[in-house]
């Protein structure tokens, strides 16, 4: 998946990136960050990919809607969750074929529609399912 994302990259001329998958509990399985790529993306794409866990359909991106509709319960998930939440664009859940989720995907270093056109192709390029697909 990700070296999935770090083509994609590539292909596009993103800036440098790093990306993260992790199990259904946010668990890290494996991170990679390309040379170049700038400080603290390791935690933003930590928290990405736990925002998408946390949020249906599955995406990060949809963390930051609920912080304009429902700040009390934005606060919740802030205040109980047990690993950090990136309200921003580039981390979704990873589905099975039989649509289980499998974990989270996250990309960060470029744009937040960027990021998110890269973690997409890493989860295509490794053959599973982007869960607001």
């Amino acid at each position: 998946m990700i070296l999935g994302a770090f083509d994609h990259a590539k292909t596009a001329g993103y800036a440098p990136m790093q990306a993260i998958v992790v199990d259904v509990g946010g668990n890290v399985l494996a991170f990679l960050k390309q040379d170049g790529s700038s400080l603290m993306r390791f935690e933003q794409c930590h928290g990405k990919a736990c925002a998408a866990l946390a949020m249906a359909p599955g995406h990060s991106r949809r963390l930051r809607d609920l912080a304009l509709e429902d700040r009390a319960q934005y606060d919740f998930l802030f205040s109980v969750s047990p690993h950090p939440l990136s309200p921003v664009g580039g981390g979704y859940r990873v589905l099975g074929p039989d649509g289980q989720v499998l974990g989270a995907m996250a990309v960060a270093g470029d744009t937040s529609p960027n990021d998110e056109a890269a973690a997409r192709a890493g989860i295509h390029a490794a053959q599973f399912t982007v869960a607001e697909e």
